[in-house]
């Protein structure tokens, strides 16, 4: 929003006498909502890779509490079993996955410079 408030449009606005209520509601918000989605986007898959990390060693939701890490890392014990820690492991790595692709889409959506070329 700071850095918004630097851009010529809102000079502009305040010479035109519109008031600062306006200039933040019209012109400075409809700016900071495309980069907040996409910033919220890239931080979903982040916040899934910190909390399976965190569970893996017993730092994140106490048993038994369905959780990834913590399914990966009891699985780990279980050699005979591999698909118990290999699945969870796969469902973290899709999912990461896909919050990235959805947030490249997004940021191609929302970024008006691409549609300029």
């Amino acid at each position: 929003m700071l850095a918004l408030k630097e851009y010529d449009f809102v000079p502009a606005a305040r010479s035109l006498g519109l008031p600062s209520r306006r200039i933040l509601l019209r012109h400075i918000l409809p700016n900071a909502i495309a980069p907040s989605l996409v910033l919220m986007a890239m931080d979903f898959g982040n916040a899934i890779i910190i909390t399976a990390a965190l569970s893996f060693p017993g730092l994140g939701a106490v048993l038994p509490t369905p959780e990834w890490g913590a399914t990966v890392s009891a699985g780990r014990e279980l050699m005979q079993q591999w698909w118990i820690s290999t699945f969870p492991g796969l469902a973290i790595l899709s999912v990461a996955i896909a919050c990235n692709f959805v947030d490249d889409g997004l940021r191609d959506a929302v970024d008006p410079r691409l549609h300029l070329r």
